[in-house]
């Protein structure tokens, strides 16, 4: 099988939730779930089960049961059991994986189930290349926005268009200061983010930026030693989902000194 590996986890017995993988999947797209360990749908010792079913009692023949591993995508319910390979997707939405029982039944349940979600690599090969460029030609901003921490940001030429940072007395500029919500993405995907800065004036405190994806750093920060030196920061994420939420974050809370400008972002993958 060429796939990539996408998602792994536990199903948790007594999730009468299940598990949301956070995997966006399209119509069509081809996926394989491979499952395997032991839980209980209830407290007696016969109540043991596979992702495939019920083991069956003592005396009871081997046969095909109902699964105890199902898939929810959007609001329809699908089989799984230990493998569900080469499986072509039959709605778009994200994959939650289920412990099967009744409602209402599993306080009193036990164990977990391991599993891996796959994508056909060649599925995955013929995506087209994706980048999000923003150089803030003719003021097009590409929907990033003023942070928490991103007062008095304004446009410039600086030898090219670029966003300014000009501290000012009495604000906190530490924090998020410029952030996007980042979309069509490919949950699994691994993205490239690179940023050039340069620090003005070059007095006082000096500026450290880093970035920032999902709530997680993504890069050290980086401190912006010259004035007018373009230099360049760059981190990698990967997507859980169709899209991603963004942010450069400034570390230096100093209102004298700490200027720079941001000429370029952009997102490859």
């Amino acid at each position: 099988m060429s796939a990539n590996l996408i998602w792994s986890g536990k199903v948790d017995a007594k999730s009468a939730e299940g598990i949301n993988t956070g995997l966006s999947l399209k119509r069509g797209e081809i996926i394989t779930i491979l499952a395997d360990g032991w839980a209980k749908n209830g407290s007696e010792t016969f109540a043991l089960t596979a992702p495939q079913g019920r083991i069956p009692r003592e005396g009871e023949p081997l046969t095909i049961r109902n699964p105890s591993l199902l898939a929810r995508i959007g609001s329809e319910i699908y089989p799984v059991g230990n493998h569900k390979y080469r499986w072509s997707i039959p709605a778009e939405g994200i994959l939650t994986l289920i412990y099967a029982d009744g409602k209402d039944q599993y306080k009193d349940n036990s164990g977990e189930f391991s599993v891996e979600v796959y994508r056909e690599a060649d599925i995955t090969a013929t995506t087209a290349p994706f980048e999000d460029l923003t150089n803030f030609e003719r003021d097009n901003w590409n929907s990033w926005q003023a942070g928490p921490a991103g007062h008095d940001l304004y446009l410039v030429d600086a030898s090219a268009r670029a966003v300014e940072f000009i501290t000012k007395p009495n604000k906190n500029h530490a924090g998020e200061i410029l952030k996007k919500t980042l979309t069509g993405l490919t949950a699994g995907h691994e993205y490239t983010w690179t940023l050039k800065a340069a620090r003005i004036i070059g007095k006082y405190e000096a500026p450290k930026i880093s970035l920032r994806a999902d709530g997680k750093d993504i890069s050290a920060p980086l401190e912006l030693k010259q004035a007018n030196e373009w230099v360049t920061l760059s981190g990698k994420f990967k997507a859980t989902g169709s899209q991603a939420e963004l942010a450069v974050v400034s570390h230096v809370t100093a209102s004298m000194g700490n200027d720079f400008r941001i000429k370029e972002l952009k997102i490859k993958g």
